[in-house]
């Protein structure tokens, strides 16, 4: 399954050194669902195909790479507060540690996803603004999603 960045770009980007997850916690198949969801309505099937195969570009990896990988964490993050094992599904913790109470997990994520628009919209704007460099880009049938908001 080919995608913008790999799993380990999702690490470097959307988590910070001391945040000890499972290896495999962030797979292939995630960002693809990401990207599905999130990038590829925004830049088209065309222009997205086309950026999965190419080589890094310099002034838009940075921004599509942090978009994509905060979008993947995004997705993430309810699989991430919960643990699934043999005792069925739970949520990690113990005696000593406090919970993050529901609310405050919908914070993080809504933050996530507010941090990922951001830089989807500067890869965009680069994008918009080089059409020649980007011909399948037509933002006129784009489609971000802003909250629950879906504009065309």
């Amino acid at each position: 399954m080919k995608t913008l960045i790999p799993p380990s770009k999702v690490f470097e980007m959307a988590f910070t050194n001391n945040e000890c997850l499972p290896s495999g916690a962030v797979t292939a198949a995630d960002i693809a669902a990401a990207e599905r969801r999130w990038i590829r309505p925004a830049l088209g099937a065309a222009l997205h195909a086309r950026l999965v195969d190419r080589p890094p570009s310099a002034p838009l990896d940075e921004p599509l790479a942090a978009a994509v990988a905060l979008f993947t964490r995004a997705l993430l993050q309810p699989r991430l507060d919960i643990h699934t094992d043999q005792m069925g599904t739970t949520s990690p913790g113990s005696s000593l540690i406090r919970r993050a109470d529901e609310r405050a997990m919908l914070r993080v994520r809504r933050e996530l996803i507010r941090q990922a628009q951001l830089h989807l919209t500067t890869a965009l704007e680069i994008i918009g603004a080089a059409p020649e460099l980007y011909p399948e880009y037509r933002p006129q049938t784009a489609i971000r999603r802003v909250g629950g908001i879906i504009f065309g």
